[in-house]
């Protein structure tokens, strides 16, 4: 699942994530940039805690089952 680009200015993010049922895991990446376009264009970097966003963030997430 891929998330629309959000306007967040700039901010720090921190992502949660639900668990329902044991060994289901997720990948979740982010990326960002200071222009829709620059986010959009940007490499995705995988999410490991807290990230300052540079204005306009997208977040993706794959299953690893």
């Amino acid at each position: 699942m891929i998330s629309e680009v959000v306007g967040t200015g700039s901010i720090y993010i921190e992502l949660l994530q639900n668990e329902y049922a044991a060994g289901d895991t997720v990948i979740m990446q982010y990326r960002h940039g200071p222009s829709i376009g620059d986010c959009e264009s940007a490499a995705w970097n995988d999410y490991v805690g807290k990230f300052n966003s540079l204005g306009f963030a997208q977040i993706r997430i794959e299953s690893t089952l």
